[in-house]
């Protein structure tokens, strides 16, 4: 009875977000990720194995953006000869916490608002951490495209989103050399469900980060598009044109579990929260990361509660994540560092 009740409520959640929904066209989009690959599938699958060989300098070839600080908070622009699919200007709201050495980046999931995550902002400020969420590409006004949902993130568009995720890999550590060079020492890296993607990635290959934690997560991207619940429109343009091994291919280096050794060796330690109810990010999905994570080392804490991916949002789960959130921090602030 109370499984039947959770998921109704799941699908009740998960279908404000449905007019967000509408994908691209199936497209290998090749040059968009890599621009001297031939512009056909296999040319896409080619130039990711490729890439595969330096996963880190992948998401750290070009130059990051230039941000700066001011009343209406971080600011940067991407310009068109950037080599990065969404260009213009990008504004964040920056709450800081008086007297405070340590901040918080929150990476958010795909079709959030402007306003979302602000109370969360305010809670961890409470709390003694100034906190910052990072805008994704084409998000939040950072294109002119005023099509249904925020459309070119994840699509069926394959070159195109592997683009998106690795920028905001770029923006997500530029962000972080900005605070750091505010003053901040202590920098803690926050993901939910597509940010967990951008986040892993960042605190595997950057030296940045202090913590990372990472809600609603699993192991493989390409499976999470073909079997979530926030990614049917996706799914229904990918098939007849790709089949899912071949999609696991082409989008490897998005995958977070792929990234475990990377993290397990700098020794990061990794808060991970999921819901048994999850359609967006179904379970066993998570346990393949977990599983992933643990063989590699990963100082990892995984939570999990009775709820779905939507409920997570709403007390009493939103509560417990904040507790376990602010855990988290106070256990690597007491971590004694080693030679």
């Amino acid at each position: 009875m109370i499984n039947a009740l959770q998921v109704a409520i799941e699908e009740r959640l998960a279908r404000r977000e449905d007019w967000l929904r509408c994908s691209v066209p199936f497209d290998p989009g090749t040059a968009t990720a890599f621009h001297s690959a031939p512009d056909n599938l296999a040319g896409l699958t080619a130039a990711v194995a490729a890439a595969a060989h330096d996963r880190a300098g992948f998401f750290t070839a070009d130059p990051p953006p230039v941000m700066a600080s001011g009343a209406s908070g971080i600011t940067w622009s991407i310009e068109a000869d950037a080599g990065m699919p969404c260009t213009g200007a990008a504004r964040l709201r920056f709450y800081p916490a008086k007297g405070n050495d340590e901040a918080t980046i929150i990476v958010p999931h795909m079709n959030t608002l402007r306003d979302d995550y602000a109370l969360m902002c305010r809670a961890l400020r409470f709390f003694g951490t100034s906190t910052v969420r990072y805008t994704l590409p084409f998000h939040d006004g950072r294109t002119q495209d005023t099509g249904p949902g925020r459309r070119q993130m994840v699509s069926a568009n394959l070159g195109l989103t592997i683009a998106c995720v690795r920028q905001s890999v770029i923006e997500v550590i530029a962000l972080g050399e900005h605070l750091r060079a505010r003053g901040y020492r202590r920098i803690n890296l926050v993901g939910i469900s597509l940010g967990t993607c951008t986040a892993t990635i960042a605190g595997a290959i950057s030296d940045l980060f202090d913590t990372v934690s990472v809600f609603l997560m699993a192991d493989d991207f390409a499976s999470v598009v073909w079997r979530g619940r926030a990614t049917r429109d996706v799914r229904a343009a990918l098939d007849g044109n790709i089949a899912l091994p071949a999609l696991q291919d082409v989008w490897d280096l998005l995958h977070p579990y792929r990234y475990a050794d990377l993290l397990a060796a700098r020794k990061v330690p990794v808060l991970l929260i999921t819901g048994e109810y999850d359609t967006v990010m179904p379970p066993d999905l998570t346990v393949n990361v977990v599983r992933a994570f643990r063989s590699a080392g990963v100082d990892l804490d995984w939570r999990r509660y009775q709820c779905g991916h939507y409920g997570l949002a709403y007390p009493p789960f939103s509560l417990a994540v904040l507790h376990r959130l602010l855990a988290a921090f106070r256990r690597a602030r007491s971590r004694v560092p080693t030679e």
